[in-house]
């Protein structure tokens, strides 16, 4: 079940600290000194907003009478939603990284209100991105999407950022099955 959901409890994980000696990786690319508009100054402006949704959730709901089996996982680093759409809002319910929430949520923010074959498509771009599939260049145009580009590099990461699109898919799937079988 999800009941241990982020959203519950309000205060961040708190920081790593790093050896004595050692140096992050935002130093070893350039550091507080970077110049404006270097990508380092990108990834943390990306880092500000992956965790402004993680914090927040937009669309985070209790979603208890969504059947368990809709859940979506990804054992590799404990990642757990479930998703429904319902009367034009993407509503899910999450436990996971911040990756994996901040993904549901900016899914649930884009996607609220628009169409299924909308909400498909962007799901199936996004998933596509993420896999290599299609430039990544695109989710510049997708608003705070593009925050998730740089997990590209990190391919265990990649279904962290996709567990919502896939739940979101599967959801999508379960509707049209449903509506074929009552007409």
């Amino acid at each position: 079940t999800l009941n241990d959901a982020p959203w519950i409890s309000k205060s961040a994980a708190p920081a790593r600290r790093l050896p004595p000696g050692s140096s992050s990786p935002h130093e070893r690319r350039g550091g507080p000194g970077a110049p404006v508009g270097s990508d380092l100054e990108l990834d943390e402006l990306y880092q500000k907003i992956i965790l402004d949704h993680y914090r927040r959730p937009r669309g985070a709901a209790r979603l208890e009478h969504v059947p368990d089996c809709r859940v979506h996982e990804n054992p590799t680093c404990g990642d757990a939603i479930k998703l429904e759409i319902a009367l034009g809002a993407v509503r899910f319910e999450a436990r996971g990284c911040a990756i994996s929430t901040a993904s549901a949520s900016i899914m649930s923010e884009r996607l609220t209100g628009r169409s299924a074959s909308d909400a498909r498509a962007e799901a199936e771009g996004f998933i596509d991105v993420m896999r290599g599939r299609e430039d990544p260049g695109v989710l510049d145009l997708r608003g705070d999407l593009a925050c998730l580009k740089g997990v590209i590099r990190y391919p265990l990461r990649v279904k962290c950022a996709t567990l919502a699109g896939h739940a979101l898919l599967d959801a999508l799937a379960d509707d049209e099955h449903i509506r074929a079988r009552g007409s």
